[in-house]
């Protein structure tokens, strides 16, 4: 690319990292969101260090303000995990090194850039909950767990390379979610009676700053790639603290429980409306399908029918599919369509 390109990309960056949104920076007194600006302006600005006149902070203090900065902007993807300090002359000269260069930098981020494009042609005219459904299915199946990657802690590695662990997942849904216009944040705690090495989720805001938890790394079915498990998906505090230890002190969830199908409008009663949502679903080329049936139909008798209807819909309508296939789990009454188009 050339030194043009290189500054567009720049200038994009910028954009989507300012729009960010910084929910720990809130939870800051007004000193400390002065120091949180500090840092944040000098990482937008590609410098690895800052001073910071008669700090009146301690220095543990300052390393949260520069963690709440990697928890609020994923796109800080070229952070390593150390930072330092030396006070010289009441000053603090705080460091935090990067990864790579800038040109690298830019690159890795003009990578990000064309995938958040994607979600964001996808995402327009959407609501809050449509836009975190489509983004959270969309990591899920296009990510596989794994150490075997290229810092499988950011959101880079899951996007773009389609690897990383629970904090690579989380980063990169908050970092889309951010650029689809939904606020959200990450979270880190710990999973009851797993390991010590903590673990990384979100909250997200369905709409009406009602914030609730999803945890993508739990409803990634480790065994089927082509299985998304809503487990973990929108729920509250008291639902989530049946698996998660976390502390988000006075950030809480609504108390109100939220059922994903009921919700969305996918859970069905009757066919006829099954198959009018169908061909919505065709006709907007949707790549999958989540849904479930009323608990008082015959499971069986309902992949029967839906086999049939699908099939039906095909051939009255010239939709462009190519092809389709479908996953169900008898234990929850659910079943998930993949669509292929042409």
């Amino acid at each position: 690319m050339n030194i043009e390109e290189y500054a567009q990309i720049r200038k994009n960056y910028v954009s989507l990292v300012e729009r960010s949104y910084k929910h720990y920076r809130s939870t800051l007194n007004k000193y400390e969101q002065e120091i949180y600006d500090v840092i944040f302006g000098a990482i937008l600005s590609f410098k690895d260090k800052v001073q910071i006149k008669n700090l009146r902070i301690s220095p543990k203090r300052l390393f949260d303000i520069y963690d709440y900065v990697k928890k609020d902007i994923p796109f800080f993807f070229f952070l390593k995990g150390e930072s330092s300090y030396t006070t010289r002359n009441n000053n603090v000269d705080f460091k935090f090194p990067f990864k790579m260069d800038v040109k690298q930098i830019l690159d890795y981020s003009y990578a990000i850039m064309l995938k958040l494009l994607e979600y964001q042609v996808v995402c327009k005219n959407k609501s809050n909950l449509q836009k975190i459904t489509y983004v959270h299915n969309k990591i899920v199946l296009n990510t596989l767990y794994s150490k075997g990657v290229e810092d499988p802690y950011s959101a880079y590695s899951v996007l773009v390379l389609g690897k990383g662990v629970c904090a690579g997942y989380a980063k990169a849904l908050k970092l889309v979610l951010d650029a689809v216009g939904v606020n959200s944040l990450y979270v880190s705690g710990h999973v009851i009676g797993g390991s010590a090495n903590g673990h990384a989720w979100n909250m997200v805001d369905i709409g009406g700053n009602s914030f609730y938890h999803v945890d993508s790394t739990f409803d990634d079915s480790m065994q089927d790639k082509n299985i998304i498990s809503y487990d973990h998906f929108i729920l509250t505090d008291e639902q989530m603290r049946e698996t998660h230890i976390f502390n988000m002190g006075s950030f809480r969830t609504p108390t109100k429980e939220i059922d994903y199908f009921t919700a969305s409008k996918r859970c069905y009663s009757d066919f006829d409306t099954f198959r009018e949502d169908l061909i919505e679903v065709f006709k907007n080329e949707e790549e999958t399908f989540y849904f479930r049936f009323d608990r008082t139909f015959d499971y069986d008798e309902v992949e029967e029918e839906i086999s049939e209807i699908i099939q039906e819909v095909l051939r009255s309508y010239r939709f462009n599919v190519n092809q389709w296939r479908y996953y169900s789990n008898k234990d929850r009454n659910t079943l998930y369509f993949i669509i292929e188009y042409r």
